[in-house]
């Protein structure tokens, strides 16, 4: 019964930017209820079928279940352990059975709804920014959260498999809790840190019913007035902070942006930086694209590329830059730690088995390996 009706559910919207903005390839979440009891919330990687929702069947042999759609690689396991990570946080694996034969080169997956257990991960989906499936079935898909808040507390609600009194409190729409597009923007950022980017900022005043415009025009005259400063602005990226927030100081092991699974070596080397800042909070100076990870020595592990000249020094010097050259790090794997160096250069980046890093005046990098344990650069011509 399931299987049969699966197809129903292969809808999305498409996302309204600001303007220069470049589209990228996700679709709003939406909650469908045919009032037949075919009860869902869902989201679709742009007009394709890959899609990820919860569903509920209320009618005799039906129940709630979370389904995947995703491409048929011809010799997937009839079951998969799927890692679903919202932002930065990876879930323990869900357990999820095909739904059915492949449609169209597309499979579907479903695993039981449990309230109790799955509580936390509904909680994540309503207010993260990205989920991401993952297995070694198929390969991994990333869809937006842009209204998952409202559309899985309306299927919650309206599904009555799930207890609607438990979910009741949450079904208030975000445009009735929020009196301007201001207040909605910041209770967003004191909730992850007083911090947002533009594109974040964007979709909280849509999704809390507010208009195009408010969207469009909010971020410069509130920038323009000082209601929300510029910390960081990387690789095209504007991130703003609430001014009231800017003085906040808080230890190291406060910190909630930077991931703390990160090796020591890196996390040492964040606060060495926001001590040369004068801050004492590495979630101060890290921006996420300073940081990348690639396995260039095939042990299943991550290795790692920290750009200093990426990370942000609060408006003062940044002391590991230099006139043209600044620091980074490379951290490669090596047992149960890594192994890491400290080089100058004009930034790097990942090859498919090694670091490459530019040299001045020519256009063949200089090449970083690992090798035997240690990390070898060849200099450059």
């Amino acid at each position: 019964m399931r299987s049969a009706v699966k197809a129903l559910f292969f809808v999305g919207a498409g996302m309204l930017l600001p303007t220069g903005m470049a589209s990228p390839a996700l679709a709003s979440w939406q909650a469908s209820n045919d009032g037949q009891g075919l009860i869902s919330a869902q989201a679709c990687v742009d007009s394709s079928v890959q899609c990820a929702r919860l569903q509920c069947l209320a009618m005799p042999g039906g129940g709630v279940y979370w389904y995947i759609d995703a491409p048929e690689p011809g010799y997937s396991a009839e079951s998969a352990a799927v890692t679903w990570t919202i932002d930065a946080h990876s879930f323990t694996p869900l357990e999820m059975a095909k739904a059915g034969p492949a449609e169209g080169g597309m499979q579907s997956y479903e695993a039981a709804f449990d309230q109790a257990e799955h509580q936390t991960l509904v909680e994540a989906l309503k207010s993260g920014n990205q989920l991401t499936v993952s297995s070694d079935q198929f390969a991994s898909i990333t869809i937006s959260l842009r209204g998952s808040g409202n559309a899985l507390t309306q299927t919650l609600v309206d599904c009555p498999l799930t207890g609607a009194e438990d979910w009741e409190s949450e079904s208030i729409p975000m445009a009735t809790a929020h009196s301007s597009p201001m207040q909605a923007v910041e209770a967003m950022m004191k909730a992850q840190a007083c911090k947002a980017t533009e594109s974040e900022i964007f979709n909280v005043i849509l999704d809390s019913g507010f208009g195009t415009w408010e969207a469009n025009n909010s971020v410069v005259a509130w920038a323009e007035a000082d209601l929300i400063i510029l910390i960081d602005k990387t690789d095209g990226v504007h991130r703003y902070r609430l001014p009231e927030c800017k003085a906040k100081v808080q230890t190291p092991q406060q910190s909630n942006l930077v991931d703390t699974s990160y090796p020591d070596a890196i996390i040492s080397a964040l606060d060495e930086f926001a001590q040369a800042c004068g801050v004492l909070n590495r979630d101060d100076v890290f921006v996420p694209e300073a940081l990348a990870s690639k396995d260039i020595n095939g042990d299943g592990s991550p290795d790692y590329i920290l750009d200093f000249k990426k990370l942000f020094c609060g408006g003062g010097q940044n002391m590991f830059c230099g006139a043209q050259m600044c620091e980074l790090a490379v951290y490669a794997s090596h047992g149960s730690g890594y192994v890491s160096e400290r080089y100058l250069g004009f930034g790097a980046y990942f090859s498919d088995d090694a670091i490459l890093a530019p040299c001045a005046g020519t256009s063949t990098p200089a090449t970083i390996r690992y090798v035997e344990g240690s990390l070898i650069r060849d200099l450059c011509q």
